[in-house]
């Protein structure tokens, strides 16, 4: 589903959120007209746009107390994210992050601010502000979120008591027993009868707080204060007043005292009456950044989202919020660019005054009612205006400064370089104006301000030359070797143009025979970008770098880089072992203290026991032989503790080879980024043979299937699940059989790590025609029939509807809810917290069986079951697998049209729409699929390889 503007996220989360939840995130307080308001004020405000004023470039950053956002928008503080996501405020504190912009974090967050800190430690965060009765509450809650890093403090004014939301009464809304209000957990001294509020005990708010506790607050912490709710002039002022740092025009998102103002329509007095003093934000109803706009147009600095950051949560977590923020991004710089970024507006009439706004925002254009029409004496015709726009005027100015600057004509000031005497003649204005380092030198009362002459310490002669000859003519010659001494000069004297040239020019040449200059040169300079590309660069091209030599030259941050990648293709993890050696090797003294930085990414686990046993014997001989004198490389893997454990916990984990599913880290995931198709098992059509195929679906080579490590046994009408990157195998029947007299117990397990099978567990009893699931570390199955062909009496060839749960830490099994649909030899798949149940077929009383259509999915949080759109055609006794969140439905067969089929059909959750994508190599019964990532090694570099690369072990 394409995400066209946010009102299509808000008809998702209402589509897919339940009913409870969405009632509490919509509700607004009594009759809502206040919160309906809140959107509708928009639509009441009209742009007066300029046009030809040359809008190529729309800069959308924005400073919030002096901290640079991407653009006017942040995240309003809202309660209990988990309720649409299940990674709740951690996800959106991530998203936020990623887009650059602000997050005010809710007291009543279901992740605590310690959470909500460590999944996005560099983004710009707010903490929200209730006060309580008990002010120790509140007292610990600042201290910790300073603590943390939190930059302000929004002290919410406008809930002395909550709201009246009538849904959330009908609904008798409270939290589910597996969330709460993370900041508080454990700490309120209620008993536990207490009635329960919004997640804490009731009465626990304070209705006595006033203007005096914004001074208790700041005689608790330094973080600047801002007051969210305020909708007057009087109460601004009041705010200016008691020293806070800024003001949230905000009615609560109608959620508080139904009948009052929308947020925007109380924006311009306010903004009039603050004048720039403090910074002004507003929130409410903001849909489009055609609204963003707007409220900046009209004097806010920033606006923030509330309900729209929900929506984007429940449709797909980070990923959604950031989907959100983005087009809000898009259409506020489209409404910049089309009005004249931006433009002033025109309030809705009838109005008091024209507000004032700020210096940072345009003065807001109020239209007045049309005079009435007084008839005027003819006055002789004025010659049309016309406007000339010389497109030469700019180039005409720079090079006439440029002559003056060669001529020394009107010079006030002489730079000298700090690596020379010589000396450039220029003009302060001039300087000034395209340098913050001039600019504030120039006009910040420093006393190079009176000087004739500057010295310009730590800026070179070839970069004070090059950004000279920038800032007259616009223009730049660079070279390699002139790019350093221009970098430096630029990053010196803030000269921002000349600086991302510079990156885009490094960035762009990189190669293999330079990368190890160009990356030594953004270490030095702090290029991030930079270094970014020169990372991928050297995992890109990590064999070319090898067989030239360089890479023995390449920094630890780029080695580190490369060997904790997962798209570094083409090497075991015994050669990458040899390599990072070889590294270390290079410059031992100097290198020695990187091993374990080195070898953390390698995948010791993944290598085999043999190979272990290899490292610590090599290890062992190098250590009699650095002790001998005879050689210059330390026993590392042996006498460094954190290497050694790296060794111990590769054999802990082949030593134990039942428990590695719960073992897993880092370390154990293959190293790849390719995730494929994979089918196995099934009985082929002519035949009737049962397959123990396992076949892989490469996309990336032309949609072709290959063959993996086959299975120990024919396997058909088994079931499948992944657990830990595993892929089992339970059950099913061996040979073809359509009564299941031939069903198995057997179960094994797939570890595409090795492409290898291991036999784990049996079922309790022989089973067949059942389907397996995992979700969230347990195991799903519905229906089956046993060797005998029935279930506990139940009537022979009668299928069921009968779920169970099987909790691996309990190991027992329990009965859920039942399908809504008797079916047999159907599947069923996860796609994020819910369980597909598609197709299969059921008896029809006549020795006979018809296709099930009908589809429904299974939500484990409700214990409910909601049907969805029906199969286009019937497949019973299929492969199903989730490949990018959609589910394809493979092969099987047709009771209908009594054949088995080679098709693939897909379903998209999203849409609730079925389509036909591609058809398999042959029609298959039986068939099982699942998608998974394989270790797919092509043109692999074998050990005689590694050898004969130039890695010399001699100091460089």
């Amino acid at each position: 589903m394409t995400m066209v503007c946010l009102n299509d996220f808000e008809e998702y989360a209402k589509k897919h959120l339940p009913k409870t939840t969405w009632d509490y995130y919509e509700a607004g307080a009594d009759e809502c007209t206040t919160r309906d308001d809140n959107l509708q004020a928009y639509k009441r405000i009209r742009f007066r746009p300029r046009i030809l004023r040359d809008v190529s470039i729309n800069d959308t950053r924005t400073t919030l107390l002096g901290t640079e956002i991407s653009f006017p928008v942040g995240i309003a503080p809202t309660a209990f994210h988990c309720l649409a996501w299940h990674e709740g405020e951690i996800a959106t504190a991530r998203a936020t992050e990623a887009m650059n912009t602000c997050y005010i974090a809710s007291t009543y967050s279901t992740c605590s601010v310690e959470e909500i800190a460590a999944a996005a430690p560099n983004g710009y965060r707010w903490f929200q502000l209730y006060l309580y009765q008990d002010r120790k509450l509140s007292e610990q809650i600042i201290r910790r979120v300073e603590a943390l890093g939190y930059k302000a403090l929004v002290f919410t004014v406008d809930v002395p008591y909550t709201g009246k939301r009538r849904n959330d009464i009908r609904n008798q809304f409270k939290l589910p027993p597996h969330l709460k209000v993370k900041n508080f957990e454990g700490l309120f001294q209620d008993p536990p009868t207490s009635q329960e509020v919004y997640g804490t005990p009731a009465n626990t708010l304070d209705p006595s707080i006033s203007w005096k506790d914004v001074s208790w607050l700041q005689s608790l912490t330094r973080m600047p204060i801002i007051i969210k709710g305020i909708l007057t002039k009087e109460d601004a002022e009041l705010a200016v007043e008691h020293g806070v740092q800024g003001i949230i025009v905000s009615n609560h998102g109608g959620r508080q005292l139904d009948g009052g103002p929308a947020s925007i329509d109380c924006l311009p007095e306010i903004v009039d009456t603050v004048q720039g003093r403090i910074e002004v934000y507003m929130d409410g109803g903001i849909r489009t950044g055609n609204d963003v706009l707007k409220a900046i147009a009209l004097g806010a600095r920033c606006v923030f989202i509330g309900r729209p950051a929900i929506w984007g949560l429940a449709y797909k977590g980070d990923e959604g919020v950031k989907e959100v923020l983005q087009i809000l991004h898009d259409e506020f710089r489209l409404s910049m660019a089309l009005s004249d970024k931006p433009p002033t507006v025109a309030p809705p009439r009838p109005a008091e005054t024209t507000p004032k706004p700020p210096e940072h925002a345009p003065k807001p254009v109020v239209i007045p009612p049309k005079p009435p029409v007084v008839q005027k004496p003819s006055a002789p015709p004025r010659p049309q205006i016309q406007v000339f726009n010389s497109t030469e005027h700019g180039a005409a100015i720079l090079k006439g400064l440029d002559n003056f600057r060669g001529d020394e004509t009107l010079c006030d000031v002489t730079l000298v370089p700090g690596d020379s005497s010589e000396t450039f003649p220029v003009h302060r204005v001039i300087m000034a104006s395209a340098s913050d380092y001039f600019k504030a030198m120039f006009t910040g009362g420093m006393r190079e301000q009176e000087l004739k002459e500057i010295k310009l310490h730590g800026v070179s002669t070839i970069g004070l030359k090059n950004i000279i000859e920038f800032i007259y003519t616009s223009r730049l010659s660079l070279s390699l070797g002139t790019l350093q001494d221009t970098l430096e000069a630029a990053s010196f004297l803030q000269v921002l143009p000349v600086l991302s040239f510079c990156n885009q020019l490094l960035s762009s040449e990189i190669t293999i025979e330079n990368c190890v200059e160009v990356e030594r040169i953004a270490r030095d300079l702090l290029l991030e970008d930079v270094q970014s590309h020169v990372h991928m660069f050297v995992c890109e091209n990590f064999s070319a770098l090898m067989q030239s030599g360089r890479l023995l030259q390449l920094s630890e941050a780029s080695m580190t880089y490369a060997l904790s990648s997962d798209s570094l293709r083409g090497f075991t993890e015994m050669e990458l072992y040899r390599i990072a050696r070889a590294w270390l090797s290079h410059k031992p003294t100097e290198r020695r203290s990187a091993a374990y930085s080195l070898m953390r990414h390698v995948r010791f686990p993944l290598m085999t026991p043999a190979e272990l046993l290899q490292i610590s014997q090599e290890d062992q001989m190098e250590e009699g032989a650095t002790s001998g004198g005879k050689g210059e490389v330390e026993p590392f893997m042996r006498s460094d503790t954190a290497c050694v454990n790296l060794l111990l916990e590769a054999s802990n984990y082949q030593m134990l080879p039942f428990l590695q599913p719960k073992l897993q880290t880092e370390r154990t995931r293959i190293r790849s980024d390719c995730t494929h198709l994979v089918v196995l098992g099934g009985v082929m059509r002519q035949q009737l043979v049962v397959s123990k195929e396992l076949k892989l679906y490469d996309e990336e080579d032309g949609g072709t299937w290959r063959a993996l490590q086959p299975m120990e046994v024919p396997r058909y009408q088994h079931g499948v699940a992944l657990l830990g990157g595993f892929l089992y195998i339970v059950g099913g029947q061996s040979t073809y059989d359509t009564k299941g007299k031939t069903a198995v117990d057997s179960a094994y397990r797939y570890d595409p790590r090795f492409d290898r099978w291991l036999q784990v567990a049996s079922l309790n009893e022989k089973r067949t025609f059942f389907h397996l699931s995992a979700l969230k570390g347990k195991l799903y199955a519905v229906g089956g029939r046993n060797a005998t062909g029935e279930i506990g009496g139940i009537t022979r060839d009668a299928f069921q509807k009968e779920l169970l749960c099987y909790d691996p830490d309990r190991d027992v099994w329990s009965r859920r809810a039942d399908m809504m649909e008797l079916r047999g030899l159907h599947c069923m798949c996860t796609v994020g917290d819910r369980l597909y149940v598609m197709g299969g077929n059921h008896f029809r009383g006549t020795n006979d069986y018809d296709d099930v259509l009908s589809c429904e999915f299974y939500s484990p949080a409700t214990d409910q079951w909601t049907v969805v759109a029906p199969m286009p055609r019937g497949q019973s006794d299929v492969g199903v697998a989730v490949f990018k969140e959609r589910i394809y439905v493979v092969g099987g067969y047709s009771w209908n049209s009594r054949c088995m089929v080679d098709i693939v059909q897909c379903y998209d959750p999203e849409k609730d729409e079925w389509e036909k994508v591609f058809n398999v190599l042959e029609p298959l019964g039986g068939i099982r699929a699942c998608t998974m990532t394989v270790h797919c090694p092509k043109g692999s570099t074998d050990e005689a390889e590694i050898q004969e690369c130039p890695l010399s072990t001699s100091k460089g």
